[in-house]
């Protein structure tokens, strides 16, 4: 790549940010297990590092996250870090785990001496409004009809025959993501429906074909790195490389906590109807992955059983990436770069086409401007 990489922007950045933050290390240090625990491990735990850390992505974890709170809010992270203890108590109250909290650490914090202004009112307060927030996102989510939708059975279903068309070869079984879940801000399953793609067998699709298929042949070491690494971080088990980017920014431009809430909202939210569309695009196109239309093409990891057009991947960069370069102008380059080095990912990885993922990027970043122009107060209707 001629481009610089997102772990080698970071390391350009890194230095000038460590002088800033060293001090505040120190003072983190002393609070390991305060809101570290609460956010940094929860997306920072099980994330796969290539050799060498050389596309690390410089996953911000529970002390440098607390470093940026320090600096910015001297001795109050106390007060508020046993207001975060009630709220997880409160959102993880339905669950039968909270994931990626300690909750050890926090359950040593409430029994701590309490902070000599709040004696203990912060906690009572947060774990009330965290209580009664988790218990209506759980009742929201009971309906989200995520998972329902069989592309195998009408009225998707059943799937098409012929050229171009992908081949479903179980096991595993089919996916189905977000395929007719119900949507934060679209109107309709097929509101961010792309154009097709180039007709099976034309000079557009024989030319992506070979791009696919040259990869195959002369795959560098670096482009199986950042394959692996997209692969691992962002999937149906983790969305750490965004998630971990979004909150880097949000304390590194020392922004509320509300607003951190509002910009994390947006981005999950975004990213789920991101995927309605991207799913209903699959099904309703059924377009044959590169590995079925050429068997020289040799993949970095197994092809996801879903239909190759657009691509989930960029569909998720783009929602991400769209909302943040909206919060942060600043950085829009930044994660521009850093949504299309995870879209080329799966061309390198031989599961994608170029014309795949550069939909998939302009789908996500339609449904992040949807997203970023609602009304947030008739989103979720019945949960308030």
């Amino acid at each position: 790549m001629n481009s610089p990489t997102w772990a080698e922007e970071e390391r350009d950045r890194g230095g000038a940010q460590e002088q800033e933050h060293d001090r505040a290390r120190e003072l983190a240090e002393e609070q390991r297990r305060g809101i570290g625990a609460l956010l940094g491990d929860q997306m920072t735990g099980g994330v796969a590092r290539e050799p060498g850390r050389r596309l690390g992505r410089r996953q911000p974890g529970r002390r440098r996250l607390q470093a940026g709170e320090e600096l910015r809010r001297g001795p109050a992270p106390e007060r508020r870090r046993l207001r975060l203890h009630g709220l997880a108590s409160g959102w993880c109250g339905g669950l039968t785990r909270c994931p990626g909290v300690d909750e050890a650490a926090l359950d040593a914090q409430q029994a701590s001496d309490p902070w000599p202004g709040a004696k203990h009112a912060d906690f009572a307060a947060g774990e009330a409004i965290g209580r009664a927030v988790g218990a209506r996102v759980l009742t929201f989510a009971q309906g989200d009809l995520v998972g329902l939708t069989n592309p195998l059975l009408p009225p998707v279903g059943p799937p098409p025959v012929g050229p171009g068309h992908w081949i479903y070869t179980p096991p595993p079984l089919i996916a189905r993501g977000n395929l007719g879940a119900r949507p934060f801000f679209l109107t309709s399953q097929d509101q961010l429906r792309p154009p097709p793609p180039p007709a099976f067998g034309s000079a557009a699709f024989n030319v992506a074909l070979a791009e696919v298929r040259q990869i195959s042949d002369t795959r560098t070491q670096e482009q199986i790195d950042i394959a692996n690494y997209w692969n691992v971080n962002q999937s149906p088990r983790s969305q750490t490389a965004f998630m971990g980017i979004a909150r880097e920014l949000i304390v590194s431009h020392h922004r509320s906590e509300a607003e951190a809430a509002r910009i994390m909202f947006l981005m999950s939210a975004a990213a789920f109807d991101a995927l309605i569309g991207c799913f209903d695009a699959k099904y309703h196109y059924w377009f044959i992955r590169p590995a079925q239309a050429d068997a020289g093409i040799h993949t970095v990891f197994p092809t996801p059983q879903h239909p190759s057009y657009p691509s989930a991947h960029s569909c998720f960069s783009g929602a991400y990436s769209g909302v943040l370069a909206a919060a942060f102008p600043s950085e829009r380059a930044r994660v521009a770069a850093v949504a299309q080095e995870a879209s080329l990912s799966r061309l390198y990885a031989g599961i994608h086409y170029r014309f795949d993922f550069e939909t998939g990027l302009e789908l996500g970043r339609r449904a992040a401007a949807l997203a970023l122009a609602a009304d947030l107060d008739q989103v979720a209707p019945g949960t308030k």
